[in-house]
């Protein structure tokens, strides 16, 4: 009789701890769901999903009002950018540059004229876009220029006001390009495009 009592005090234990231990796993599962909620709601007002939205509204834009193209002469190949106006408001520029080591796009979407988010896509060539076969031969070299062989080199800039806020750059995953340097410089180039816009 003691051996039963015994075994049904030790299943009657385990049955508390059980339910015990499913009580405290709901109070956590509740409280991760809560703090998931908090955390959606706080999503809400990053500055960098508000880019995303501006992002994603510009380029659903269909039926563009007007679309103007300048021509661009600083770099050896040539290069051309631009406009796309939806209604009187400028809302989005590409830039298109070509040199001999390089091709590049850079995409410039604007929120209240000023920059809200930068894309610029890089193609960096292996030799030089003249550097043929018979070059390579002559130079003991062991490649000649190929677009199969360029490396594509991708920036995505998050900016608030012309202020950098964030930025990602394939190529250096340990984020150790000088913020304020990129900052100036893209802001200076996209003040350029303004300016060749007015000429």
């Amino acid at each position: 009789m003691k051996t039963y009592f015994s075994n049904f005090s030790k299943v009657l234990f385990v049955l508390l701890l059980i339910i015990s231990c499913q009580e405290r796993s709901m109070d956590v599962t509740q409280s991760n769901e809560n703090s998931n909620h908090d955390s959606e709601t706080l999503k809400l007002d990053d500055p960098i999903n508000e880019i995303k939205t501006n992002f994603t509204r510009i380029n659903s834009i269909q039926n563009w009002s007007k679309v103007l193209t300048k021509e661009l002469m600083e770099t050896s190949e040539g290069g051309e950018v631009k406009y796309y106006f939806n209604g009187e408001n400028l809302e989005k520029i590409i830039e298109k540059k070509y040199g001999e080591m390089f091709q590049q796009t850079i995409e410039y979407y604007l929120k209240d004229e000023n920059l809200s988010f930068v894309f610029e896509k890089s193609l960096l060539y292996n030799r030089p876009i003249y550097y043929d076969e018979e070059m390579m031969k002559e130079n003991q070299d062991s490649e000649y220029f190929s677009i199969d062989a360029s490396k594509p080199v991708e920036t995505r800039m998050y900016f608030s006001e012309n202020q950098l806020l964030k930025s990602i750059n394939s190529m250096d995953p340990g984020d150790t390009i000088d913020k304020k340097e990129l900052e100036n410089l893209t802001v200076n180039n996209y003040q350029k495009l303004l300016q060749l816009l007015k000429n």
